[in-house]
This record gives C-alpha cells, structure tokens and sequence, in this order.
C-alpha cells in the first residue's frame, strides 16, 4: 500500500493518470520482498520474531504471492515494451539488494551489506520506480522538470530511510558505513533536516502554490517521523507507522483535491 502511494504521488503532482504503474509496483514489492525473505528463511537469517511469524503465515503468503503474480501477468499485458527496459535496472538493483551477488573481501553479500551504498541504493530504486517507470509507460517525454522530481524523490526516501538505520545501530556491522554509524544520532537528524529542507526548497520552485503546500505536508511527517526516532524504538515505529507515511501522505492530498467537490455539492 505504502509503494501503490508513493508512486500515486508522482501521478498527484505532476497531475497525470498512474493508478495501474502503482498497482503494478506495489503488486511486485509484495512479491519480491517475500522471496528474498523466503530464500532467507531457508537460510536462517531472519530475526526469531519474524522467523516466527513467517512459518506461521507461509501457507497464506504463499497463496497471496500466486494471486499477486496472476495479477502482474494481467498488467504487464498493458504496458509496452519501453516500459520493462526503465524496469530493469531497478529490478536488478533490487535482487542486488536482497541476494549475495557482490564479492566483499572474500565474502559474497548484498548489496545491502556492502559499505556506504545501503542507503543510496533504496533511495535510488525507490525514485527510479516512482518517477521513472510511470512516465516512460504513459509515454510522456522525460524533461529537466522530471529529473529535478526524480532528486526530490530521492531525497524524501532517503530521508524517510534515516530512521531504519538508526533503529539497527546495535545490530549493523561496523564495516557497513550507515549514515549514522559515521555521524552518530544527533548530527543524523540534522543532515535529516537539512535534505528535507532541499526537498521543500526545489519543491517551491517545480510545483504550483497547491501541490507545494502538499510536499510540505510530506517533508512535515517525515521530519517528525526522524526526530522522534532513536535506537531503542517501539518494534513497530519504523517497520509500520514510518513505512505508511506514504500512505497517510496521499491520503490527505487526495482529500485536498476531492474537498472542493464536498463543499460545491
């Protein structure tokens, strides 16, 4: 749901019709995300909680990730050829993240497990998915204006991403490099704030006074989503309340848009 937002976001302020791209992706998060956890339920990597509670939904999951991929297979059939080539490079990023294809020091990991690039690499697929595809499927020519959106995007998820890495202080290895290993907590909300304030700021200049107030709301939830967060959060801070800001986000810019409607009628 949280995916299926985002993306509708990128319809909301560049004012064109992605229902079916956000469908699609969010329909292909759910996918992959459960196989790369499935392979490492094989492999015993998951925590005791979540390993816990993955045995006892497999049957369900399983039965959902068919369903999911009868409705990918539906979708695809609408989508031209073009739109599968911008997909790549991300779906490649994306298993590149998941699964040990990387050679570290005589290791094979993820992506996610190599040095400094954890972050960037989720905020550069997260982009590329959101922006990108939806525009090259509706067949609408990429401008300057496009790209400044793409580095907006970038910077909201990456921000967005802060608190995660916060969270797994204690359990990150020190060879990882996270932005908050290298800077600690606080000076993290700070660089946090001062990327969010980028954000608003190529917001002012790219988006219509309407659609601006919008992103300020966004950059809004998820500065209070970094500043309230630290290493020892609630188990479902981050993995619930700061994965459905995208949600609550689209949700009131829907709202706004519909609000002019309820008051004329």
């Amino acid at each position: 749901m949280a995916v299926y937002c985002l993306v509708r976001m990128t319809g909301c302020f560049l004012q064109f019709e992605n229902a079916r791209e956000a469908l699609f992706l969010g329909l292909s998060t759910f996918v992959s995300y459960n196989f790369i956890r499935y392979l490492n339920f094989l492999e015993n990597k998951l925590t005791a909680h979540i390993n816990t509670w993955f045995t006892k939904h497999l049957k369900l999951l399983f039965w959902l990730a068919i369903f999911d991929v009868l409705g990918l297979l539906f979708l695809s059939r609408s989508f031209h050829g073009l739109s599968f080539l911008i997909l790549l490079p991300f779906v490649v990023l994306t298993a590149m993240y998941g699964l040990p294809f990387l050679k570290y020091k005589g290791e094979n990991i993820s992506l996610r497990r190599f040095p400094g690039l954890k972050i960037v690499s989720i905020a550069s697929s997260w982009a590329g998915l959101s922006v990108l595809f939806p525009l090259v499927s509706q067949k609408i020519p990429l401008s300057f204006l496009h790209g400044l959106f793409f580095l907006q995007q970038f910077l909201f998820v990456l921000v967005l991403t802060l608190p995660f890495d916060i969270r797994d202080l204690g359990v990150d290895a020190k060879q990882l490099k996270t932005i908050p290993q290298l800077l600690g907590v606080q000076k993290t909300k700070y660089l946090g704030v001062v990327l969010l304030v980028l954000f608003v700021g190529i917001s002012y200049f790219t988006m219509p006074l309407f659609f601006f107030w919008h992103a300020c709301f966004g950059a809004f939830l998820v500065g209070v989503f970094l500043l309230l967060s630290n290493r020892e959060q609630a188990h479902y801070y981050a993995s619930f309340w700061g994965e459905g800001i995208p949600i609550v986000w689209y949700f009131v810019a829907s709202l706004s848009v519909l609000w002019p409607c309820f008051v004329v009628s």
